[in-house]
C-alpha cells in the first residue's frame, strides 16, 4: 500500500460527501422552492433588488399548451415605490437558494458532530465507558484474531 492510498481514499470521500452535499442542497430547493414555497425566492430581494426597486414578488404563470398539460413557471421581479419593476427569473434566487440550503446543511453536519463529541468527552474524562463499545470492541478483536487487547492486531486506521 502505497502513502498516496490513503490520501486518495480521503479525496475521493471528501468528493463524495461534498456530491451528497449538492444533491441534498438542490433537493431541498426544488422541493421548497418550487413544490411548497415559491415565495422563497423573495428572500433574496437584498442580492438581487436594487435600493430603488427594493420589494420583491414571485408571480406564477400557468397555462396549458395542450388538453391534460399544464406548465407553470415562477418569475422574480423587483417592485419600486411606484410600481415600476424589474425581471429577475428564476435562475439566479434557485442558485442562491441552493447555496443558502447547502451552506445550512453544512452547518449541521458540523454542529451533530461537535456537540454529539462534547458528550463523549465528558464521559471519557470521568471514567465512564460504553459497555455496547466495549463489548462490540471484545468481539472485533476476537475475530481478528487477537486473544487479549494488548494483542498486536493490524487494526485498520490504527497505523
Amino acid at each position: 500500500m502505497t502513502a498516496a492510498t490513503p490520501a486518495r481514499g480521503r479525496a475521493v470521500g471528501l468528493l463524495g460527501v461534498l456530491a451528497a452535499l449538492a444533491f441534498m442542497a438542490t433537493m431541498t430547493t426544488v422541493i421548497v422552492a418550487i413544490a411548497i414555497w415559491p415565495g422563497e425566492a423573495s428572500l433574496t430581494a437584498p442580492l438581487f433588488c436594487d435600493a430603488d426597486q427594493p420589494d420583491a414578488f414571485v408571480v406564477s404563470d400557468t397555462y396549458h399548451p395542450a388538453p391534460g398539460e399544464t406548465v407553470t413557471n415562477y418569475t422574480m421581479y423587483c417592485v419600486g415605490p411606484r410600481g415600476d419593476s424589474t425581471e429577475i427569473g428564476f435562475g439566479k434566487p434557485f442558485l442562491a437558494l441552493t447555496i443558502a440550503h447547502g451552506i445550512l446543511f453544512t452547518a449541521l453536519g458540523m454542529a451533530v458532530p461537535i456537540l454529539g463529541g462534547v458528550g463523549r468527552i465528558g464521559r471519557k474524562r470521568a471514567g465512564v465507558t460504553d459497555a455496547l463499545d466495549q463489548a462490540t470492541l471484545d468481539d472485533l478483536r476476537r475475530r481478528m484474531g487477537a486473544t487479549t487487547p494488548s494483542d498486536d492486531v493490524d487494526w485498520p486506521g490504527s497505523s
